[in-house]
């Protein structure tokens, strides 16, 4: 350790002996740069030196002309750095750049988790494990919805069988799938329906006909002579109309049957 303790080094007349030992003692404080226990009693403002506190313990100082300030203390047998001035430990003094994430204190999963300590940093990663630890209502159960939308890809969507079969419920159904299951499951007439001209392909004479379609079929005809009947089981026939070469229009429901006991047929069609 060597500090300068002359104030004029050189002064004339000056043995040669004499400046050897000047120019010995500052090269030494050059090379150690004023490490010693005190502060050089010639040092002026502007002064950084390294202050041996103990064996363990060595302080670099920056002298402002009055007093040391404090700027690094290192332990010269690991060579860590075992304090900062407080100005570098202060995130008020990080007006730019960023902080390594590796130099901040991050909580383990567990604490993370746990949600209870207050002294260390999260990464996006503790963060999501958190949610999932603490929040899983808040994120799954729907009554936790009180605002905003869903988007659709996070639904269960009925297939389109599923649509027409009109049989689960618990899935969500789109437009699209609606109305897929209005057009399989809407029985009012002439949904789904079209008209057909069927004169050539019914008889009379008692033959029956049954309604298959799973809707409610509508008959318009011209008929002469001959009833116009219908029945549930084939057996039991309950009579509409007595046709007389006048327009007949009669609903067969789903099912049921249907004939026409006479022989003359102008007109046979059916909305089905």
């Amino acid at each position: 350790m060597s500090t300068y303790d002359r104030e004029n080094p050189i002064v004339a007349p000056h043995s040669g002996a004499d400046f050897a030992a000047d120019i010995n003692q500052i090269l030494d404080v050059m090379l150690s740069s004023n490490a010693s226990a005190t502060r050089p009693a010639n040092a002026t403002a502007g002064l950084i030196w390294p202050k041996h506190i103990d064996a363990n313990t060595h302080e670099i100082s920056y002298f402002d002309g009055t007093v040391d300030i404090m700027l690094v203390t290192i332990d010269p047998t690991t060579g860590s750095i075992t304090a900062l001035n407080t100005f570098f430990t202060n995130a008020a003094n990080m007006s730019t750049g960023t902080l390594d994430i590796a130099r901040l204190l991050i909580a383990s999963q567990g604490e993370a988790e746990a949600g209870t300590i207050s002294t260390k940093n999260m990464t996006p990663l503790r963060v999501a494990q958190a949610i999932a630890a603490l929040a899983p209502a808040a994120t799954t159960n729907a009554a936790s919805l009180t605002t905003g939308t869903l988007n659709i890809a996070r639904l269960a969507i009925a297939t389109q069988t599923e649509a027409e079969e009109g049989t689960i419920g618990t899935k969500s159904m789109t437009p699209q799938r609606t109305a897929q299951a209005i057009a399989a499951l809407a029985v009012g007439a002439g949904i789904g329906q079209t008209w057909q001209d069927v004169s050539g392909s019914r008889s009379g004479s008692s033959t029956s006909y049954q309604n298959t379609t799973g809707k409610p079929i509508t008959m318009v005809s011209q008929l002469n002579g001959g009833l116009l009947q219908v029945s549930v089981d084939d057996t039991t026939w309950v009579t509409l109309v007595n046709p007389r070469n006048f327009g007949e229009l009669i609903i067969i429901p789903d099912t049921h049957y249907y004939r026409y006991t006479g022989t003359t047929i102008s007109l046979w069609a059916e909305l089905r």
